[in-house]
């Protein structure tokens, strides 16, 4: 992308636009938030104990999804071109999962959180660590 070039960061209001139009945006606090077909958003972080691994909580539903990028070990959420390049064609929407659990009855559900439950953990893809087996000495 050429925005520098053709002068369209001129100011902040500049850079909300062409950010809008991408269906991006950032809160005063640098967070992340992404606009679904339907017109709502979704909140944006990295999985902090997955490699590549990005949720997404949607603002409405309280639903949380995962995104696993193959191709980068390290998303930087801090830089627009990253967020231009990652989301800008819509494609994350098709591609992200939804997060379940399953319940003591065994029923599986999606899993829901708060914002600030949201915002607040390490992380919750990491599969995990297999007990080691007892050895016979």
């Amino acid at each position: 992308m050429k925005l520098e070039d053709d002068n369209k960061l001129r100011d902040q209001r500049s850079l909300d636009n062409i950010r809008n139009k991408y269906g991006i945006r950032r809160g005063l606090d640098g967070r992340v938030q992404l606009r679904r077909r339907s017109g709502t958003w979704v909140s944006v972080r990295l999985d902090m104990e997955v490699p590549g691994a990005i949720l997404l909580r949607d603002t409405k539903t309280e639903q949380v999804y995962a995104l696993e990028t193959d191709s980068l070990p390290q998303v930087d959420l801090s830089d627009d071109y990253v967020l231009f390049m990652m989301f800008s064609d819509g494609q994350w929407e098709d591609d992200m999962t939804p997060i379940e659990f399953e319940e003591d009855s065994g029923k599986a559900e999606q899993l829901k959180m708060s914002e600030k439950e949201f915002q607040s953990f390490i992380g919750i893809l990491k599969e995990p660590e297999e007990e080691p087996s007892s050895r016979r000495k």
